[in-house]
């Protein structure tokens, strides 16, 4: 029966299985239409799919050799593969242009070359040469290149590539650092303002990109999800995410926030920021730290039902992760998204007052659908829980430090 199903189908399998590389490969022996299906989700995005640093051989060397004769030998690599004899036309399917992931590739491609024992400079630039005509040919061929990550990559501007402008005028995934991006966003301002996710990580210190980013965010039009992380806590985030929250024309189209390890100021007004978010469906933190943030619960809450009454009126989903907070931080939440509110996971951290959260799911969230929570240091239990269940009416369970409890247990 699965050789029968429609084309579209077996696309939709096979996306769902993006990241599986090992599943996905051996669909391609399955049959033909199989192969013709999976061989495209296959080789979208190699480079992040490999974890055995030995399949960067096979992989580049296929990319190699549809290569122009011309760079092949400028580059003096001799490619392994005869492109003649292959099935498919491997660099069109590519989505996914991490350049630093391509680099390291091509860098342990080239250790295993005895071609290239140069000295340690003279390698460099050979795994540089490479890796500039490698991504220029994807640009020029890839029939949609989705998905671009600048980060901790500043050995070329891949704008002076052919192809380039084309390509990032069409991205829609847009992944980067502060630091390597400030040369770079100004023009790409102006190529793309079409965006539909960017993921920021904020890197020490370098301000002079923060005009840049605004740029960038303030000529966005159908922005949707972003990430902000600041993985090194150097405190520049409170200058970034005024960027984002001030933009009137990006907080009208963001529906999904995620903050990865953020130490939050005790000053900041986050919940009165994100309230300025009005099609905010999707709030995640991971890894971050929000405790000690100042707040006035009453206050805040007649403020922002006062001065914007649709704040948190579509955020459906919680999601907090290992993340120190303040119960009445999450109880504020609850509240102003109350019945919307369809799923809370708190995940690998410590609850305290864990009855207080029952007791605000049951007053503020009756439409939850989703309920899991995790903390291994904490025995957790719902008294009642079949009271508690009858409270919700589309509640079909809750997993507590992974132990599932339906309506019947």
């Amino acid at each position: 029966m699965a050789g029968n199903l429609p084309d579209l189908c077996l696309h939709g399998i096979f996306n769902h299985l993006n990241d599986d590389d090992k599943t996905l490969y051996s669909c391609t022996f399955v049959n033909k239409r199989w192969s013709y299906s999976s061989i495209p989700v296959l080789w979208a995005n190699p480079f992040e799919l490999i974890k055995n640093l030995e399949l960067f051989k096979p992989l580049l060397d296929t990319y190699f050799s549809f290569l122009p004769q011309n760079h092949l030998q400028k580059l003096e690599i001799k490619p392994r593969f005869n492109r003649n004899t292959m099935s498919f036309n491997y660099p069109v399917f590519f989505r996914h242009m991490n350049l630093l992931s391509i680099f390291r590739g091509i860098e342990y491609w080239c250790q295993k070359e005895p071609t290239y024992e140069e000295e340690s400079y003279d390698a460099l630039q050979k795994e540089v040469q490479i890796c500039e005509a490698l991504v220029e040919y994807l640009f020029i061929h890839s029939s949609k290149i989705d998905t671009l990550v600048i980060r901790k990559f500043s050995y070329f501007d891949i704008l002076n590539l052919s192809g380039s402008r084309n390509v990032l005028s069409k991205v829609h995934t847009l992944i980067f650092d502060n630091e390597l991006f400030a040369n770079q966003s100004s023009t790409l301002s102006n190529l793309n303002q079409n965006f539909r996710s960017l993921t920021c990580y904020f890197e020490p210190p370098h301000y002079d990109s923060i005009d840049s980013l605004k740029q960038l965010i303030r000529s966005q039009k159908n922005l949707i999800d972003i990430t902000i992380s600041e993985p090194q806590g150097d405190k520049l985030f409170p200058m970034f995410w005024e960027i984002f929250h001030s933009s009137i024309n990006v907080t009208s189209t963001i529906t999904f926030i995620e903050f990865e390890d953020i130490q939050f100021p005790r000053n900041i007004a986050l919940i009165y920021h994100l309230s300025s978010f009005t099609n905010l469906q999707y709030l995640k933190f991971n890894g971050c730290d929000l405790l000690g943030i100042l707040f006035k619960e009453d206050q805040l809450i007649q403020e922002i039902n006062s001065c914007r009454p649709l704040a948190f009126k579509k955020l459906n989903t919680i999601i907090i992760i290992e993340t120190p907070l303040t119960i009445e931080l999450l109880k504020i939440l609850l509240q102003l998204s109350g019945e919307e509110l369809r799923c809370l996971e708190l995940l690998d951290m410590k609850i305290a007052k864990f009855n207080y959260i029952i007791k605000w799911l049951e007053v503020f969230c009756l439409k939850l659908r989703r309920l899991v929570v995790k903390d291994p240091s904490n025995k957790l239990e719902i008294v009642r829980i079949q009271d508690f269940f009858l409270k919700f009416d589309n509640l079909p369970y809750v997993i507590i430090n992974g132990e599932k409890f339906t309506s019947l247990t």
